[in-house]
């Protein structure tokens, strides 16, 4: 877009002040708004003054804008000016307008692209002398002088250059010092209009004014931020972020972007310190994709929320401040005694760094990870510039060490997955540096104890919001991540969280009060080997028991999240491992999580000779402290219909029909054995001799739908079933 100055104000003020001594004259162009009348918009703004000292009186002066004819209308028709406020009451009675009946004394006009604005005192009153009998005292406060008011034609054409020229302020002008004498005073400026965007402005006076009427923010537009506190408006339609091209923080005034804000703009220029401010509360963080951010003196404020008793892993939204600093200001992370409870992680030892203190050396950079716990539920404050671009940075280790404590450097969240992003998701783009067999984020879940990983496998789209930061591990050292802007979504709320959408079984174990699990989910398009992004190994950070699996085309790496194909969701075994430190009683159990209704998940204790279901049973057993067990157990998958049925007398069997397709029976029988399935009538529907093993498969092609009965002999010893069958 191109950029023109708007308005350049040549405030060439020939004024007279009566006054008794040396006065120095500030004036200011100050609250402008946009008025929308008629389909028109119309650019306001004031003209005010003060003084150095009380004793003066405001006697006559003029002002000349030189202003862009391309944005601003040169018709004089199109320019009104007001005398305002009590100080032009005793010389200018009555407000005027450009194109009305002109009182003598307050005269605008219009000549090619420059409008001029002249005021003067009653002929009758020249030679009074200074006294508020005849005169308005100029206050040593603002005080308005008139309120100008222009057609706009054109506002996007981008920049409005309403300013004072200093040449024509800083001469030496007259004032009467007493009756019929007069002498020199100073004509000075103060904080302007310099740069004001005329698309859409907020000022304290006024609120947010926007060309084209309301507040609606749906349509781009250049923007300033002229003075006060401004709080960003939430659109009207629901989803809708707030949007922006050119925005200008003006020095002194302040942008806020609320917990439910947010705001997509092609840059901010910022000239406050903290000028800029996104909030956050327990129901969400405000949102802030920008293009670049420039601004000589300006630094903004992110607020993350972090609930009490908690560890959060964090990453700072903004950059550049002091580790010390922040923990200084931040009263509410907790401490004890000089340590403060954050720590970050040491990849080459594999463990949490010693507490940072508030004398900690340090800067906060983009996309580095912390560990943070908080005293209170409430927010901390980060201080900072806003990370723009596309950031990166390289990780270190590999194998064993190779776990990354990183996170989210924007001041939005950003896709995760291919769901969310199949070109521009943290995945996507980086997948080959990290570790095959871990293609994913792994983060703290609070609620269970454990690490949790997100994938493709995950099911639905998945994010990490401001300030969220997650392990990866790194296929090599120096291996590098990117962070391209476009990965940046808005989602406000804390949305890292387990998706459902595939069929999933949830392996828990429970063991001396503590909880691990693993997970296995049936995709479509996954292998029984490895899928980088789908499957994903292990964190076993700090872990006193881990739960875990097997490829069942091992690879020899332990997997949290193991993806297969789901056709094989009938008939697939699936190894289990249980590492524990205190060893004792281990509980197991199973979610089963968008699994057909007739699905069973058995486990199989191969020491013991168990097959327990676990849609339907825990599953109790006793083992050694610091154990690795890596051979003992393993999941039986079935479409299922019946549970188990055991003569306990003998070694334990179970049996189970898959539809109408095939009974299996588990459990070990001699070779020989003879299996015979009846219905209901007592007649033989078939008869199969069996092997030696623990698995063997009965085929019974398109029986019909009804209950049966299965008996085992192996070599005198029977054991009987009652199986429903359906199709």
């Amino acid at each position: 877009m191109k950029k023109i100055r708007l308005l350049m104000v040549t405030f060439g003020l020939l004024l007279t002040i009566i006054s008794s001594g040396q006065t120095t004259l500030t004036f200011r162009l100050t609250n402008p708004s946009i008025d929308f009348a008629a389909g028109t918009n119309y650019l306001n703004f004031d003209i005010e003054v003060k003084s150095s000292s009380l004793g003066s009186y405001l006697f006559s002066g003029q002002a000349n804008l030189n202003f862009n004819t391309s944005v601003l209308s040169s018709n004089p028709v199109d320019w009104f000016a007001v005398s305002k406020g009590s100080l032009l009451a005793g010389n200018y009675p009555n407000p005027v307008q450009l194109t009305g009946v002109k009182y003598p004394s307050f005269t605008p006009s219009v000549t090619g692209s420059v409008f001029n604005l002249a005021w003067g005192a009653n002929a009758a009153l020249v030679n009074q002398s200074p006294s508020s009998t005849y005169f308005n005292q100029v206050l040593d406060t603002w005080q308005p002088v008139a309120t100008v008011t222009v057609k706009i034609i054109n506002s996007d054409l981008g920049v409005a250059g309403i300013s004072f020229v200093t040449s024509s302020m800083d001469a030496q002008e007259f004032y009467q010092a007493s009756a019929g004498v007069r002498g020199n005073y100073t004509v000075a400026y103060s904080n302007d209009m310099s740069n004001l965007f005329v698309g859409r402005v907020y000022s304290a006076a006024f609120g947010w004014t926007q060309v084209g009427g309301g507040t609606a923010w749906t349509t781009a537009l250049n923007t300033s931020v002229y003075d006060g506190t401004a709080i960003l408006p939430i659109p009207s339609i629901t989803g809708s972020p707030a949007n922006a091209s050119a925005i200008r923080i003006h020095s002194g005034a302040t942008l806020g972007i609320p917990s439910t804000g947010q705001l997509t703009a092609t840059s901010i220029e910022n000239n406050t310190a903290n000028g800029l401010a996104i909030q956050s509360d327990a129901t969400g963080t405000g949102s802030l994709i920008v293009g670049s951010v420039t601004g000589l003196t300006g630094t903004a404020v992110a607020q993350r929320y972090m609930t009490t008793g908690a560890w959060h892993q964090v990453s700072p939204p903004l950059v550049g401040q002091p580790i010390a600093n922040f923990l200084t200001a931040n009263d509410n992370v907790a401490s004890s005694g000089s340590n403060r409870a954050m720590i970050n992680y040491v990849t080459s030892t594999n463990a949490w760094s010693p507490f940072y203190t508030n004398s900690s050396g340090g800067t906060f950079a983009a996309g580095q990870g912390y560990m943070m716990r908080s005293g209170t539920n409430t927010v901390v404050n980060f201080g900072g510039v806003v990370t723009t671009g596309s950031p990166g940075l390289n990780l270190s280790g590999a194998g064993d060490t190779g776990w990354n404590l990183i996170g989210n450097p924007f001041t939005s969240a950003i896709s995760l997955n291919d769901l969310a992003d199949a070109t521009n998701g943290f995945m996507h783009i980086n997948a080959g540096s990290l570790d095959a067999s871990n293609v994913g984020v792994y983060f703290w879940n609070q609620g269970t104890g454990v690490y949790d990983v997100i994938n493709n496998a995950t099911g639905s789209a998945q994010y990490a919001t401001l300030g969220q930061a997650f392990f990866v591990k790194s296929i090599a050292n120096n291996a590098a991540i990117s962070f391209p802007a476009a990965m940046q979504v808005h989602q406000n709320g804390v949305v890292l969280k387990s998706g459902n959408a595939y069929p999933e079984i949830k392996l828990i174990a429970a063991n001396d009060g503590k909880n691990a699990s693993t997970s296995i989910k049936f995709i479509d398009g996954t292998t029984k080997g490895l899928d980088p992004g789908y499957d994903a190994g292990i964190f076993k950070l700090d872990a006193s028991v881990s739960l875990y699996t097997k490829l069942v085309e091992d690879n020899g790496v332990q997997f949290m999240l193991q993806c297969l194909p789901n056709s094989d969701i009938s008939k697939i075994i699936i190894p289990v491992g249980i590492d524990s430190k205190t060893g004792g009683q281990v509980v197991f159990s199973a979610e089963l999580i968008n699994m057909p209704s007739d699905a069973k998940v058995i486990l199989e204790d191969k020491l013991l000779k168990t097959f327990t279901d676990l849609s339907k049973n825990d599953y109790t057993v006793t083992i050694a402290a610091n154990s690795s067990i890596t051979e003992r157990f393993q999941i039986h998958t079935s479409y299922l219909t019946t549970g188990t049925t055991t003569d306990l007398a003998f070694e334990k069997l179970s049996a189970y029909a898959y539809r109408n397709i095939e009974i299996r029976l588990k459990g070990t029988v001699s070779a020989g054995a003879v299996a015979t399935l009846y219905d209901v009538q007592g007649r033989t529907i078939l008869v199969k001799i069996l092997e030696g093993s623990n698995l063997n498969i009965i085929p019974t092609p398109n029986i019909r739908t009804g209950i049966y009965m299965l008996s085992v002999n192996d070599h005198g010893k029977v054991t009987g079933f009652k199986i429903p069958v359906a199709e």
